[in-house]
């Protein structure tokens, strides 16, 4: 593609969306106090693990810990451990990064144990795919109206359904 013609294109698509932007911007903003207020650890630690097992991480094959900076690791496809952090005045903190975490793990629990101890078996689960179920489904509406209704007993099929 020529210059001039990316050029057009980012003409174009500016036309349309500066407008957009612009009606955003003049909107009042919405309060997101309720993120920020207190929250036990215990407690956002049980919704964590909810939503883990909603959304089809397998705690029978793995496991959640605490840590500083979250992260997951694999020893098999049936031990696969993630990590997530808790901040008494930041709900989304732990949530996120146990949705962000979960999303790696959900991807080595998925590989077909036969390719154990293969390179077909070490595959890297992309970001992007984490950061789908971090942002994408973590922030819509159906999560949150999901959870908020009460709904996180331990149908995952169930769950995902209904969120992704």
């Amino acid at each position: 593609m020529c210059t001039s013609e990316v050029r057009q294109h980012f003409e174009t698509l500016r036309t349309s969306l500066v407008p957009i932007v612009d009606a955003i911007a003049k909107r009042p903003s919405v309060s997101d106090k309720f993120l920020h207020a207190h929250y036990d650890a215990d407690t956002q630690w049980d919704f964590g693990m909810r939503v883990l097992e909603g959304v089809g991480y397998d705690l029978t094959r793995g496991r959640q810990d605490i840590s500083a900076h979250p992260f997951s690791t694999s020893f098999s496809t049936n031990d696969v451990r993630i990590t997530t952090r808790i901040n008494a005045n930041n709900l989304c903190s732990g949530l996120f990064s146990t949705l962000h975490e979960a999303s790696h793990g959900m991807y080595e629990q998925g590989i077909d144990p036969e390719l154990e101890g293969t390179l077909l078996a070490q595959g890297t689960p992309l970001e992007s795919q984490s950061r789908l179920w971090e942002n994408q489904v973590g922030r819509s509406k159906a999560f949150w109206m999901y959870y908020y209704k009460g709904n996180y007993g331990p149908s995952s099929k169930h769950a995902r359904e209904h969120l992704i």
